[in-house]
């Protein structure tokens, strides 16, 4: 009989697919965290959650501007 050599893995976790992850990065970026932090406290890799901040920031609909009124802004 020959081994096979294959791992069988009963408990898989994927932090980065988990419901609440999103709402947790826009908190971290709003305290000002930078993203090896945030990466490192949520347990994902930083090219993981560059690419979850730029579909984030894709979902973000522009504000609408009406004339005659003042708007301001930080920077």
């Amino acid at each position: 009989m020959q081994k096979c050599n294959k791992t069988v893995v009963a408990y898989y976790s994927y932090n980065a697919c988990l419901p609440e992850i999103n709402s947790r990065i826009i908190l971290y970026i709003k305290e000002g965290l930078d993203i090896r932090s945030i990466a490192r406290i949520l347990k994902i890799a930083p090219t993981t959650l560059l690419k979850r901040i730029i579909q984030i920031a894709n979902m973000v609909l522009q504000p609408t501007i009406q004339n005659k009124k003042s708007y301001e802004i930080d920077r």
